[in-house]
């Protein structure tokens, strides 16, 4: 990053040509980040314009801004903007489509900053020289706070009218923690003029090195005006800052009518009462909440639904017309809408909705409905009012995942596969995998690795490797894409031979007329030449035309067995959809087939099949790749069955060490150009100089280099330490799938120093130790596919809230009541919610504010109910 290892800029010495690249560095650099970057273009009139680049990026990608970007925008009269937080996908905006971010960042207007601005003053006619004046003034006030709070901040940017302050954490939070970090440092920097209004997670804040156009005839700079990306903010200067939680402006309380002096509340009538309050109020923080995390483009539409739903409470005096009024505009102001717009939708909304209610004998049967529905009848009006809080938002289903930035991939795989993911507009990782799981197939036992200098334990690079997708997700193109240079060695060799099968025939032929020239030659002799007949005999023995293979799909695992004989190097099998193979191997009498595979993975071994027709025929050694797609019904099909302890213990999807499940396929941006025939060619060359090493001699065996056996040998103690820790030891599937990182990142470590080493050739012998580098990427590699690994095993973690997800549908669907038994409940069996998973959803929605459980006494053995949400109950979920 050239322009980040000058001095730091100052206001006197701004920073005016700071690559896009380099400012997002800035900012994401050093943290676990991906998605995409948000640049919306705004010119003054309103139009809109969006772009998307990937998140991480690398200089050259066809996709990354640049700086002669953002002028050429500037030029045509945009004002530009980027979205602080990283998008989840490209295409799609709103609040719930970012990732939640370590950054926090504050934007001070001075129009809101009457202190620093001159009397009388505006700030769109100032010049820029007053403006700049004032600004510095601002600056040097921001700095003095942050410092004596030990909140230095990593960037502040002179946005033209302000400035834009960014503080970067030690970690991300989700985004309610962010923003209620926002708030506090909105309230301590009010009188700088922070707006309130740019907290959301979607916010989009001005570029640098474009301009700030709100006044055409003056264009400002936007420029940096410090920047230490090494500046880290610690969690406890934070909290010294604000010990208590900030949290979003509720509503205020609604106020209650006070009891006459011969009321004591404890009748059945109040306590139904105090109920009903309860809901009312819940309601009213629950639409607020809503109001106030509307999106740009939903906030009107938001306001007006809930003016509508509240305004039932208007004719039965249940909520006064001005605590609804004071509670609504409170959100609204939060959301940022102006106070025209908020006093208009208030009234539209109020109007629509106490017409509706006027029908008081509709509304009365509507309650008492709701009222049978929440089962208050009989002894559970003796209950004890529930409380409420707003209903949280129900998070991922799976714990979101990285996706694969293009460094990691070796330099002569790189454009072919990045062309690939552009053109198809899908993630990298999944035509990684795939390739990389197609290289080790080729090589397979062709040579080995010994990653220990003093045990003998050596490693086949023998990989497995699967993608995750929903049907339509385009698995089978990224398969047949990413196995093509193995396909074409497959048809060359299936051309070669039937050249063989030529040669073979005229041999045979040949073979034929010396034998009838012997027969001939003993019936004048009276003898028979045992000598030729033996050189003959053999002769016809050796005239086979062995087919060598590569690839193969339909086939019986006893055909499959006598292929690997025949090609003793290894071969790989594939399948468009592995969730079929993996059942069927599963089941009990398909356990031959099963164990078959098994060896076959590791590359080492022997397997005898015995049959009545075919004799006995020994597989030495088999070495298979599997490769495949599969689909998330399926897996988590086989998971959960896994989970309940149905679907053996036999370590099949352990040995899928490459599993990727991207958390969304992106979003579609059609590339007009056809793939780089250069970087396919060198991709493929890379193939052809791996298949040079295929042979029937005894594999050759590499060890680490010594620059890079100390680093394995810090990795593996670390792994080592783990898998006996007890970290994992209440999820065995998972601590399985992890103990095979052994031979993983050896195999890795081997495949991309042979890939590294292709483009020069690889007749040299010996071959040399693999390298630091090799090994380096290797280790970044594991670290990845880890975390999609937990991604696969969230369930058994605990970490997946795929129950929560089941048990709202339920909700949703009307299917679950309030008030339902939970025994009546896990009676039902419903799929997603067996086997001790519904307790786990109940515990997961009632931490989301969306359920309670209710323990009732019956005279007898307690009984356990669910209670819905009053958002939930006749409504809207």
């Amino acid at each position: 990053m050239k322009a980040l290892e000058q001095p730091s800029p100052t206001p006197q010495q701004p920073l005016t040509d700071l690559e896009l690249l380099d400012w997002l560095k800035a900012l994401y650099g050093g943290m676990v980040t991906n998605g995409a970057v948000e640049f919306r273009l705004i010119k003054p009139d309103g139009k809109i314009e969006k772009h998307w680049q990937p998140w991480p990026t690398f200089p050259g990608h066809p996709d990354a801004k640049t700086l002669e970007d953002v002028r050429r925008w500037v030029a045509e009269g945009w004002n530009v903007y980027f979205g602080v937080c990283l998008r989840q996908q490209q295409g799609v905006s709103g609040n719930d489509a970012v990732y939640p971010t370590h950054l926090l960042w504050q934007d001070l207007d001075l129009k809101d900053a009457p202190a620093y601005l001159p009397e009388g003053q505006d700030v769109k006619q100032m010049t820029p020289d007053a403006l700049a004046q004032v600004k510095q003034a601002l600056y040097s006030e921001l700095m003095r706070r942050c410092e004596n709070w030990d909140i230095l901040p990593a960037a502040v940017v002179n946005s033209g009218h302000g400035l834009q302050v960014f503080w970067r954490r030690e970690a991300r939070s989700d985004h309610a923690d962010t923003k209620a970090l926002n708030l506090m440092l909105w309230g301590l920097l009010q009188d700088l003029g922070a707006d309130k209004k740019v907290l959301n997670p979607e916010r989009i804040l001005r570029a640098p090195g474009s301009q700030n156009l709100k006044n055409p005839a003056r264009p400002l700079p936007v420029e940096v005006w410090h920047l230490n990306p090494a500046q880290i903010v610690q969690f406890a200067a934070l909290e010294a800052l604000k010990p208590e939680p900030v949290v979003r402006p509720s509503p205020r309380p609604i106020k209650q009518p006070s009891k006459s002096a011969g009321q004591t509340g404890n009748t059945a009538s109040d306590r139904a009462s105090k109920r009903r309050r309860a809901e009312v109020d819940a309601a009213v923080r629950g639409e607020a909440e809503r109001v106030a995390a509307a999106p740009e483009g939903e906030r009107n539409d938001t306001l007006n639904i809930a003016a509508v739903k509240l305004s039932r409470f208007l004719p039965h005096g249940e909520l006064s017309e001005s605590e609804l009024i004071e509670a609504l505009t409170d959100a609204a102001r939060a959301a940022g809408l102006e106070e025209s717009e908020i006093s208009a939708t208030l009234r539209s909304g109020i109007a629509h909705g106490s017409k509706e209610s006027a029908d008081p004998e509709r509304f009365e049967a509507e309650e008492r409905a709701k009222a049978d529905a929440r089962g208050e009848a009989g002894q559970q009006d003796s209950a004890p009012p529930l409380e409420w809080e707003p209903r949280q938002d129900l998070p991922p289903r799976l714990p979101p995942v990285p996706t694969m930035p293009p460094e990691m991939l070796p330099a002569a795989l790189r454009g072919w596969l990045v062309d690939g993911a552009v053109l198809a507009c899908v993630p990298l990782e999944l035509f990684a995998v795939l390739a990389v799981a197609a290289l080790s197939g080729l090589l397979g036992r062709s040579v080995k690795i010994k990653p220990e200098r003093l045990q003998g334990w050596a490693v086949v690079p023998n990989l497995w490797a699967a993608i995750v997708g929903r049907p339509g997700s385009m698995k089978s193109m990224i398969l047949d894409t990413a196995l093509e240079p193995l396909q074409r060695l497959e048809r060359r060799a299936a051309e070669d031979h039937q050249a063989q099968l030529l040669d073979v025939e005229i041999e045979r032929e040949a073979l034929l007329a010396e034998a009838a020239m012997l027969k001939k030659q003993a019936a004048k002799s009276g003898g028979l030449d045992r000598e030729a007949l033996r050189d003959l005999k053999e002769r016809e023995k050796e005239n086979v035309a062995v087919a060598k293979r590569y690839v193969t799909q339909n086939v019986t695992y006893e055909k499959l067995g006598e292929l690997t004989q025949e090609n003793k190097s290894g071969l790989t099998f594939t399948r468009d959809e592995l969730g079929s193979w993996i059942s069927d191997l599963t089941r009990e009498e398909r356990a031959e087939a099963l164990g078959f595979f098994l060896t076959a993975w590791n590359g080492e071994g022997a397997y005898a099949f015995e049959r009545i027709g075919r004799g006995t025929v020994r597989a030495d050694n088999p070495c298979i790749a599997v490769i495949g797609g599969i689909q998330p019904g399926p897996l988590n099909a086989f998971m959960a069955r896994s989970r309940a302890g149905s679907a053996g213990d036999s370590g099949l999807l352990q040995r899928f060490q490459m599993m990727v499940w991207p958390d969304s396929s992106g979003g579609w941006v059609r590339q007009n150009r056809e793939a780089s025939s250069t970087d396919r060619s060198l991709a493929f060359s890379v193939f052809d100089a791996l298949d040079t090493l295929r042979g029937s001699g005894e594999p050759p065996v590499l060890a680490f280099s010594d620059e890079a056996r100390p680093i394995w040998e810090e990795w593996r103690d670390a792994l080592e330490n783990r898998l006996r820790g007890g970290e994992m030891e209440d999820a065995p599937g998972f601590e399985s799938h992890i103990s095979k990182y052994r031979s993983l990142a050896p195999s890795l470590a081997l495949v991309f120093h042979l890939v590294e080493l292709a483009p020069a050739g690889l007749a040299a012998q010996p071959l040399p130790p693999v390298s630091v580098e090799a090994l380096e990427l290797a280790l970044n590699w594991v670290e990845f596919l880890e975390l999609h690994a937990r991604k696969v095993y969230a369930l058994e973690l605990g970490t997946s809230n795929a129950p929560a997800y089941a048990l709202a549908d339920k909700i949703k669907a009307k299917a679950v009541k309030d008030g339902d038994k939970l025994r009546d409940l896990r009676r039902k069996d419903w799929t997603g919610l067996t086997d001790g998973l519904l307790d786990r959803a109940v515990e997961q929605l009632t931490a989301l504010g969306w359920v309670q459980v209710e323990e009732l006494e019956t005279g007898g053995r307690s009984s356990e109910v669910l209670r819905l949400h009053p958002d939930l109950i006749g409504g809207e979920a």
